[in-house]
């Protein structure tokens, strides 16, 4: 067992480091993007919390069990996203915006798996 373990600390960046700091990190990451790139959007809607704590939570999930089963998840979560949102865009920013999301999608499963990898390496 290691001494840095402490299982409060493994279930805080589970369950805070989803919600909230993640929110937080690929929000701000986000609006700095869109902004540099001209794209308007409202900054802040709820759906987009759940769903980014969502696969998140998830994805730590995955890549602490099997990582093969999380390049399945992202593949198919990352499709169905972009086909949930196909051509609801429209106008001069759309092509902008459907890049923006699939870095979102990169920044949102990077950041969870960096905290699984330190969750497990705290384990």
């Amino acid at each position: 067992m290691s001494i840095l373990f402490n299982p409060y600390v493994v279930a805080a960046l589970y369950v805070i480091g989803t919600a909230a700091f993640g929110f937080f990190v690929v929000g701000a990451a986000m609006w700095c993007m869109r902004w540099t790139a001209g794209v308007k959007r409202p900054s802040f809607k709820w759906i987009d919390f759940w769903i980014g704590t969502t696969e998140r939570a998830v994805a730590m999930s995955l890549f602490a069990l099997n990582v093969d089963k999380l390049s399945w998840f992202i593949g198919a979560w990352v499709g169905l996203k972009f086909a949930a949102n196909w051509k609801r865009q429209t106008g001069p920013d759309a092509a902008a915006g459907s890049m923006l999301f699939l870095i979102g999608n990169v920044l949102s499963f990077g950041y969870a798996i960096g905290l699984a990898a330190l969750a497990l390496w705290l384990v």
